[in-house]
């Protein structure tokens, strides 16, 4: 059986791996954590990051969203969803290729 911080050890380094080309220096951020919940990575200035992983983040309803604007949105666009819950802050909801796409664009241009 797999406890929840092996399987958060994982996917922290799935996405480090997948973030490194952008911020070299990335690595999880394992001694904040442990000290005071710090963010999951060090190193990926101007961003903080907090990663998410396995069958309880499974949302159909997300999904769904994501689906309906990668098919009814232009194609070459990145693809986002705005959302505005009820007397709460607004997020965005995006594919994460789209999102990483995003960040090449920004550190191209010097915005990272």
């Amino acid at each position: 059986m797999v406890n929840s911080r092996t399987k958060g050890k994982v996917f922290e380094n799935w996405f480090a791996l997948r973030l490194r080309p952008l911020f070299p220096g990335i690595h999880r951020n394992w001694q904040a954590q442990a000290a005071q919940g710090g963010a999951d990575f060090s190193e990926s200035d101007p961003f903080d990051f907090e990663v998410k992983a396995g069958k309880g983040y499974k949302s159909v309803m997300v999904r769904g969203w994501i689906d309906q604007v990668k098919m009814e949105g232009k194609k070459g666009n990145y693809k986002a969803v705005l959302v505005k819950p009820d007397r709460e802050e607004p997020y965005v909801i995006m594919p994460f290729d789209d999102f990483i796409d995003l960040l090449d664009h920004m550190k191209m241009n010097g915005g990272i």
